[in-house]
């Protein structure tokens, strides 16, 4: 995939995540192995990854979650939705609170 579509942008066209920043070497991980785990079939499931590692593949957000703490000791990982494109995420409520 080289263009955009209207669900997401394609991970092709996201610039990495500067070395020695957090999480730059999940991330660079997580581009590497997208193709092949979308091509074994994993596509829409969540990938944990620590440093250059896929720690493994879950269901859900909150198993991958549940196990990324579990096997990750405490130090950080990255989880990402296997997909071919990076969807917008939503920040904040821009709605007023009623009073």
């Amino acid at each position: 995939m080289n263009k955009a579509d209207n669900t997401g942008i394609d991970l092709e066209r996201i610039p990495d995540i500067p070395e020695g920043e957090p999480y730059s070497r999940e991330w660079q991980a997580f581009k590497r192995e997208v193709a092949r785990l979308m091509a074994e079939g994993q596509q829409g499931r969540c990938a944990v990854f620590q440093g250059e590692s896929l720690v493994g593949v879950w269901d859900s957000l909150f198993l991958a979650d549940q196990a990324g703490r579990r096997q990750c000791g405490g130090k950080p990982f990255l989880i990402q939705a296997i997909q071919p494109v990076l969807k917008p995420m939503r920040w904040g409520y821009h709605r007023p609170c009623p009073s």
